[in-house]
């Protein structure tokens, strides 16, 4: 299927063939060179292989990047710890505290 101004259409067989036909009569295969094709092997096969090394930053950003999650996660961790203390905390103390009876005024 192929799309044309956002609707679908379908593409039959016939057409592919139609265009296959077109397309063969036009253009016809070639044989690369002899000399061409054991030219590229070569440069393939001695192709020099990158070396993937770190420099020294790299490694200080790396140990940056991880103290500073670290230190995020501490903190956050202390001031979920304090959040849940101090309304657990407020929990307890309303729990404690019985509010007056309301008297009604005469």
């Amino acid at each position: 299927m192929k799309f044309r101004f956002g609707r679908r259409e379908a593409v039959q067989d016939h057409q592919l063939a139609d265009l296959e036909a077109c397309l063969q009569s036009y253009l016809t295969p070639i044989a690369p060179r002899p000399a061409f094709i054991s030219e590229l092997k070569g440069r393939l096969m001695n192709a020099p292989t990158p070396e993937r090394t770190f420099g020294l930053w790299h490694y200080a950003a790396f140990v940056a990047a991880g103290a500073l999650s670290g230190i995020v996660i501490v903190a956050t961790g202390v001031r979920l710890t304090l959040t849940l203390a101090a309304a657990l905390g407020l929990l307890s103390r309303a729990r404690q505290k019985s509010p007056a009876p309301v008297r009604p005024a005469l």
